[in-house]
């Protein structure tokens, strides 16, 4: 899965002006991703990066992978499994 790594995508989002609702640029950002100690790739929601919601607080109310996740993950021949509601994981 180290190979898998470094070939995420880098996703164009917001950046959010100090508090203010009106977003200044559009950045791209990498999702905070890491392999488990049973060697699964996986990808952190508790970076503040909004890549995945479990709970769905800004998303209706629905759970939410970002559509350029699950598009790699598909080119890579697996899906993401949610770990826990912190967490998704790369399964084949």
């Amino acid at each position: 899965m180290d190979e898998l790594l470094d070939t995420l995508p880098a996703i164009e989002d917001m950046e959010w002006n100090g508090g203010d609702f009106f977003f200044t640029k559009l950045v791209k950002k990498r999702p905070h991703a890491f392999i488990s100690e049973d060697g699964d790739l996986c990808i952190s929601g508790e970076h503040g990066d909004d890549l995945i919601d479990y709970y769905g607080d800004y998303r209706n109310s629905t759970l939410y992978i970002h559509p350029e996740l699950v598009e790699w993950a598909t080119k890579n021949g697996g899906y993401w499994e949610w770990v826990h509601p912190g967490a998704i994981c790369f399964v084949r």
